[in-house]
């Protein structure tokens, strides 16, 4: 894989939003992911994690491998309980209805407020656009998307919002690509993954 990070670390340089689609069946999807959090083992970095998942693994891989001193990581888990937040180890976990795109839109424009005075790079990851398209419609979450990018962009972070191609038609996938700097197609083997952009 050491390769195939390398490429993928120059193909990416330049996009600060990246749209990966994956099935969730690629043999190469977690490998995939260190690549786009390139570079958190080995220098501090102020990470934002969105996910349907529970927070305890993230935290604990977090604590595993990242160098946490002094930085900001945060994680907005998408549930349908939303509405509490607290500190978790080194973290600050807050959960949002997937459904309020304004509450998760203020989440992570704190995020960034918290990291406003940082030096240190940052990363978000969305995992996923396809959980929030169950909640979303796509033309709202069109909008949405639209607006974190700009965001991320204007904050000179990166980051990477994971789809299911499978589970979109072909129309609704392409309304949601325009946004992103660069497509990111990660096949079921390594040699199937694919860096295209938009422009």
């Amino acid at each position: 894989m050491s390769d195939v990070h390398g490429e993928l670390s120059d193909e990416l340089a330049a996009a600060s939003n990246v749209l990966v689609l994956e099935d969730g069946s690629s043999s190469v999807q977690e490998r995939v992911h260190e690549t786009l959090l390139g570079g958190l083992s080995e220098e501090p970095t102020d990470v934002l994690a969105v996910t349907f998942s529970r927070p305890e693994p993230w935290l604990d891989a977090w604590a595993d491998r990242l160098p946490t001193d002094d930085a900001n990581l945060g994680l907005v888990q998408l549930t349908e309980t939303g509405g509490w937040e607290g500190k978790r180890g080194s973290a600050h976990v807050r959960s949002v209805d997937p459904s309020d795109l304004t509450g998760l839109g203020m989440a992570v424009r704190d995020f960034f407020d918290g990291v406003s005075s940082s030096t240190r790079p940052s990363v978000v990851c969305f995992d996923s656009v396809t959980g929030l398209s169950e909640y979303n419609e796509v033309r709202t979450l069109f909008r949405f998307l639209r607006v974190i990018t700009q965001q991320v962009q204007t904050e000179g972070a990166t980051a990477h919002f994971h789809v299911d191609p499978v589970a979109h038609d072909r129309q609704s996938l392409a309304r949601l690509k325009p946004p992103f700097d660069a497509h990111l197609e990660i096949g079921p083997e390594e040699e199937h993954i694919s860096v295209s952009t938009p422009y």
